[in-house]
């Protein structure tokens, strides 16, 4: 899904809502994304569970909380898939 798909740019929730809309529930999704500001607060804003990237080592200043923050892709990938 692009932008112009939803004629939107992050963070606006327009992504978001298209992804609920393919899903019936926010828990059949799982967002992940390194920016707080245009992935966490407005996945978060819907009910969407947010993984945060934290490539950086950043800390988080904001009302925003991540179901879990990783430092990189592989290690989320390297935890593996839940039943």
């Amino acid at each position: 899904m692009t932008a112009e798909d939803v004629r939107a740019y992050k963070p606006a929730q327009a992504h978001f809502e298209r992804l609920l809309s393919a899903h019936s529930l926010p828990d059949e999704v799982l967002h992940v994304a390194q920016s707080l500001f245009h992935d966490g607060a407005p996945a978060g804003g819907l009910g969407i569970p947010f993984v945060w990237i934290n490539r950086y080592g950043e800390p988080n200043l904001t009302n925003i909380e991540p179901v879990a923050v990783f430092q990189d892709l592989q290690s989320l990938a390297d935890m593996g898939c839940p039943q």
